[in-house]
């Protein structure tokens, strides 16, 4: 959790975007909350389990025992820098996202926006220059109808001094979907399948650039990213996912 201005957050931005979105309901489950409950009901807030520490410094994993670097990233190191994200990829936050992507409930969007902003390393975070979204091909984009990193990121980004630019990044080709791909055929997928928007170079030599995904599985979309920016002259990629994998 960031430090100074945090304690005021919650009631002013966080607790009025929850009360306009849809008050009172369980992000994960969708049962009644009780008054004074804004996120998860009692059952699904305690499922929620921390992401395991140590972590990896480059990829966001859990760190095996005397090791400095994840043994994933040893064999394949990414393209970015640095990954930090908030939770591991289970239980009712990974709930509350699949309900937010796939079940149409646009009324969770600001309250994980909420709880990203509530646990993220703002100190980390705020080493960036430039912020961009993994873009999504517009066919995706058009059914789906929104970008679930911008909607997960939205407070977040507001609260960070760098510069929010949605379209630096823009997917040439509709992938299919990673979900239920080995790591390989993951790869294989997005490979060159990212292009920076024209003139993005001006906007990211030399900078730091922090790439907004809801979700870090393997790294290959965001190595696919993080390879055109740093091609372009980004001087370091910094990688932010709301879960984590594991």
């Amino acid at each position: 959790m960031a430090a100074g201005g945090m304690d005021d957050f919650l009631p002013n931005l966080y607790k009025a975007a929850v009360n306009l979105a849809f008050p009172g309901h369980c992000a994960a489950c969708g049962e009644p909350l009780s008054a004074d409950t804004l996120l998860f009901c009692d059952q699904c807030q305690s499922q929620i389990t921390p992401l395991p520490e140590p972590c990896c410094p480059v990829c966001a994993n859990p760190l095996p025992r005397g090791r400095s670097i994840c043994p994933h990233c040893q064999t394949w190191r990414p393209a970015f820098d640095q990954a930090r994200t908030i939770a591991p990829h289970e239980g009712p936050l990974a709930q509350a996202l699949h309900n937010l992507k796939y079940n149409k409930s646009l009324w969770v969007g600001p309250k994980l926006a909420g709880y990203i902003c509530l646990h993220a390393p703002f100190d980390w975070l705020s080493r960036a220059q430039i912020i961009a979204p993994v873009p999504l091909h517009t066919l995706r984009l058009m059914k789906r109808g929104f970008n679930q990193a911008l909607i997960l990121n939205s407070l977040l980004t507001k609260k960070l001094p760098a510069k929010v630019v949605p379209n630096l990044l823009q997917r040439t080709r509709n992938t299919a979907s990673q979900v239920n791909l080995d790591l390989a055929l993951r790869r294989q997928n997005v490979a060159r399948a990212f292009a920076l928007k024209k003139r993005g170079e001006r906007l990211v030599a030399g900078k730091n650039v922090l790439l907004l995904d809801d979700v870090l599985t393997t790294g290959s979309t965001l190595h696919e990213c993080a390879k055109i920016l740093k091609k372009a002259g980004a001087a370091r990629v910094m990688v932010f996912t709301f879960l984590r994998a594991i």
